[in-house]
């Protein structure tokens, strides 16, 4: 297991970009490494390559904000992490988001009873509920260091998206440099942590 990364389960479309960068800049200000399944590259085997990079993880954040249209494999590879999770107590820990409770419980009702990160499509709530799920790591950035790292790294986006010749965030060589830059923003700005802050 490669420790402090976070497999990204979202939908990848347009109009959800913004929620996916909110994602990148937060999972990376606690100090984590996001990882995707856009790093996959071909068909054969993809499932097993899926797997994989899921079960080298130790956190997975699953964002079901798109389930209302036919959309499976964010449902199935949420049940990949969650056996994960069961399989291997205390080594994988598995987070559910959402834009709106309501939809989420009507479509997965088998995981009523479990907390849903609930985000409102809103990125200062989905730094906030980020915030929630990373309560006990080390690091603690504000949901304001958030913010910032955020407008830094959408002013840099026209830059990286030219670079690599697309108009999507879901291109594997846009997602690696976006890593990249957010990595530098959050180098250069201190962020508390646990241990200073009795």
């Amino acid at each position: 297991m490669s420790p402090r990364s976070v497999f990204l389960n979202v939908p990848y479309d347009k109009p959800f970009q913004p929620i996916f960068l909110a994602y990148v800049v937060g999972v990376i200000g606690y100090g984590l490494i996001p990882r995707a399944s856009l790093e996959i590259q071909g068909s054969t085997h993809r499932i097993n390559h899926i797997v994989e990079l899921l079960h080298s993880c130790e956190f997975s954040i699953h964002d079901m904000s798109r389930i209302d249209v036919p959309r499976f494999n964010m449902p199935f590879e949420l049940g990949l992490a969650y056996h994960h999770s069961l399989s291997l107590a205390d080594k994988h820990s598995c987070f559910i988001f959402a834009g709106d409770y309501k939809g989420f419980e009507d479509r997965l009702s088998d995981l009523k009873g479990i907390d849903i990160q609930v985000h409102d499509n809103d990125i200062a709530k989905v730094f906030s509920r980020l915030c929630a799920a990373f309560v006990a790591q080390d690091l603690v950035p504000t949901v304001i260091d958030m913010k910032a790292v955020y407008e830094l790294l959408t002013d840099s986006l026209p830059g990286v998206l030219e670079n690599a010749g697309s108009d999507s965030l879901f291109h594997p060589m846009v997602f690696s440099e976006l890593v990249f830059t957010a990595r530098a923003f959050w180098n250069s700005r201190p962020v508390k942590t646990r241990s200073r802050q009795a």
